[in-house]
């Protein structure tokens, strides 16, 4: 069975699969919004606001609030990598109820908030960037 979106406005209807396709497509197996920024300074999506928070039992505990940047190897957040975590580190990347993603390490529950509301694009980034192979870079530019 076919698992369809319910199209919202003059958006086309699409099942599951075909929206998939459609994102690499748009972003390539291996997921970049400007291919060239990739290359040179390994920036592979960015977010001007983002909030990262450590769940427990006891709730949500912020961690960090600023620019939120997927590199090459890891995703950070905050001012100078105020919070960062090695994609090696993730062992699962998950999307939860009410859109929230999640990201778990060995000992840790991280959840993160990307301002403009945009956490799907960020688990499609996260999960094409995890466990590939680190492009070589041209340089950094100044």
């Amino acid at each position: 069975m076919l698992q369809r979106l319910h199209p919202v406005g003059d958006a086309p209807a699409l099942t599951v699969a075909s929206a998939y396709d459609r994102l690499v497509a748009r972003f390539g197996e291996l997921p970049t919004v400007d291919a060239d920024r990739f290359v040179t300074d390994g920036v592979a999506l960015e977010e001007r606001e983002m909030a990262v928070y450590r769940v427990t039992d006891a709730g949500l505990t912020l961690l960090a609030k600023g620019p939120g940047r997927l590199v090459a190897d890891a995703v950070s957040v905050g001012d100078g990598d105020a919070w960062r975590l090695a994609l090696d580190d993730i062992k699962a990347i998950s999307m939860e109820m009410g859109e929230v993603l999640q990201l778990r390490t060995a000992n840790d529950l991280f959840e993160l908030h990307p301002r403009d509301g945009a956490p799907m694009k960020w688990f499609h980034f996260m999960r094409g960037h995890q466990g590939k192979p680190r492009p070589g870079r041209r340089g950094r530019k100044r």
